[in-house]
């Protein structure tokens, strides 16, 4: 090497931060496999979580069994330091415990349902003639996600369009589902062409430059297209994201008080979304307490919601009967389950795991989020089994309330490491190395999104590579959003979730009626417990913390909303 190459490449190393340098342990590798294959607790996990204690929506007493239930497992794993964290009140619960829906003319007929979320039951059947009453003129115009205040507006000449028209009726509020054949496999893994790109799926878009637009607070519209929405959701603070939800859960409730207050029976809406025969449904009623309630609700599968609309345009009267038994709780608690193992000479600082561990109503939340709970646990398991001495402290923590506002994970990270909005940092916040989530269905681990985080691709891609043979070989430096790692990064802590085949998680089973346990491959769950545990094992014991973003700026004062959304 010429002198003048020395002090270049020494230059370099001072400027690119001296990246470092990391290797995979390969004979603790060798062992978190040979456990998580041969030895796998997985799928015992989750029959526990889906099949026994399915569906656990937050804040019910399903969830509350199952969080019992997860706690002694992991205690009869070995591992003691294990308990159910409360994070501060939450809002409503719900829970459901029967439905049924019954054509009475033109014919007598069941149909396919299951009651619309935070809705109250029936109090025995309840019987009244179909009416179309849909809150958009046209379906092209139903843009929820597109403008609050748009949508506020339209509210306001609906409930005057059909004042006193409705009492008794059964409203159908949707318009009906559109089919087409599909063109593409309904199971899906990610090809050569994903890879190459760095784009797992539609949900998680590249960032352009020069693309991202100016975002105000509260954020009450953004893009239509369908590319630009996904990188506004890709960088948003979060607590943008959840301040726009709880508006319009309270704007949207204002439909449900209207339909209570003329006296109707109860509402249909259409489960579309998903393919031929499964129901598709969630985001109805308000899971905040304080905001009205919607009268009884159930949605149908699409194609008896169609089929009921084509009687009624070609003027064919039709007369259903809805009997629905669901309860409400107002003002609980929100809970986590927090497990932990003890570390040795740095105790002091901490490695995290989770997934979120509540559900949508229709199934048993096997795959959203069943399969990522039980693969942490199962990491869990298998790190405790093997006794690997790990320096850190590692910390599972199994969230509520994520389907709602991501509100257990924002909620612990508030309590434990930082205020999203101030940006004023505790204690813990410097203790921190890594948090890894999993919430991508039931698929084998692709790889990891890194949330432009370049200092830790180097870090991860050597702490997997073993996993390589078994394509493990996605890091990209997109964001991905919806998941609970946004509540770590949203206060300058690495938080990543991993990259999965998607399967027919997003066309199939995502909070639909059908996802149960059928849906999962105990394979991919072995392989994904493996990845975890890996991942983890290296954190715990790697010389230095995971490398960290700058830390976020705090978030401006909120602007006042217009007078229709007070």
């Amino acid at each position: 090497m010429k002198p003048y190459s020395r002090w270049i490449a020494l230059a370099a190393m001072f400027f690119t931060g001296f990246a470092r340098a990391e290797t995979a342990d390969l004979n603790a590798v060798h062992l978190i496999k040979q456990e998580a294959y041969f030895h796998s607790q997985v799928m015992d996990y989750i029959h526990l979580i889906a099949d026994e204690h399915g569906s656990r929506m937050a804040g019910s007493p399903s969830y509350r069994s199952a969080a019992d239930k997860a706690v002694a497992a992991f205690k009869e794993a070995g591992i003691e330091q294990v308990e159910v964290e409360a994070w501060g009140k939450f809002g409503r619960g719900w829970d459901w415990s029967r439905v049924h829906v019954q054509m009475k003319t033109p014919q007598e007929t069941t149909l396919s349902a299951y009651p619309a979320d935070f809705a109250p039951g029936t109090d025995g059947p309840v019987s009244g003639e179909v009416v179309f009453a849909p809150l958009w003129d046209h379906p092209s115009m139903a843009s929820v996600n597109d403008d609050i205040e748009k949508t506020a507006h339209q509210i306001e000449r609906w409930k005057s369009k059909y004042r006193g028209q409705l009492e008794g009726k059964i409203v159908m509020l949707d318009h009906p589902h559109s089919f087409k054949i599909p063109a593409e496999p309904e199971t899906y893994r990610l090809g050569e062409q994903e890879i190459a790109s760095g784009v797992a799926n539609d949900y998680d878009m590249p960032l352009k430059p020069g693309r991202v637009p100016t975002l105000e607070w509260p954020m009450l519209a953004y893009p239509i297209d369908k590319e630009e929405s996904s990188q506004v959701w890709n960088v948003i603070p979060i607590e943008f994201a959840t301040d726009r939800w709880r508006l319009n859960a309270r704007i949207m409730s204002r439909m449900g008080e209207f339909l209570v207050e003329e006296g109707v029976g109860a509402a249909l809406v259409s489960g579309g979304a998903g393919i031929a025969g499964v129901i598709m449904h969630s985001d109805y009623g308000s899971p905040y307490s304080g905001d009205s309630l919607p009268p009884p609700s159930v949605a149908l599968m699409p194609e008896h919601y169609n089929r009921i609309h084509r009687l009624l345009n070609r003027g064919v009267p039709v007369t259903v009967e809805v009997d629905v038994d669901a309860e409400i709780y107002e003002d609980v608690d929100g809970l986590n389950i927090i497990a932990e193992l003890p570390g040795t000479d740095r105790k002091n600082e901490v490695v995290m795991l989770g997934a979120h561990f509540d559900s949508w109503h229709g199934a048993t939340g096997a795959t959203d989020n069943a399969a990522g709970s039980a693969i942490v646990m199962e990491a869990m398991r298998i790190l405790k089994k093997l006794k690997l001495p790990m320096k850190r402290n590692v910390r599972a923590a199994l969230w509520g309330e994520e389907e709602t506002c991501f509100c257990g994970s924002r909620g612990y990270v508030e309590d434990h490491f930082a205020d999203p909005i101030t940006m004023k940092l505790k204690p813990e916040h410097d203790k921190l190395s890594v948090y890894f989530n999993l919430d991508g269905g039931g698929g084998k681990i692709r790889g990891i999104y890194l949330q432009q985080n370049d200092m830790a691709r180097p870090v991860l891609e050597a702490w997997l590579a073993p996993f390589a043979d078994q394509e493990v070989d996605m890091f990209t430096i997109t964001n991905t959003t919806g998941t609970d790692h946004l509540s770590f990064d949203a206060v300058g802590l690495p938080g990543f979730s991993f990259v999965q085949d998607s399967l027919d998680y997003y066309v199939n089973t995502h909070h639909s009626n059908v996802d149960h346990a059928d849906h999962l491959i105990p394979g991919d769950l072995m392989q994904a417990a493996a990845v975890m545990a890996t991942a983890v094992y290296h954190a715990a014991n790697s010389d230095e913390l995971m490398p960290r973003k700058t830390l976020p700026r705090s978030l401006p004062p909120k602007n006042k909303l217009p007078d229709i959304l007070q």
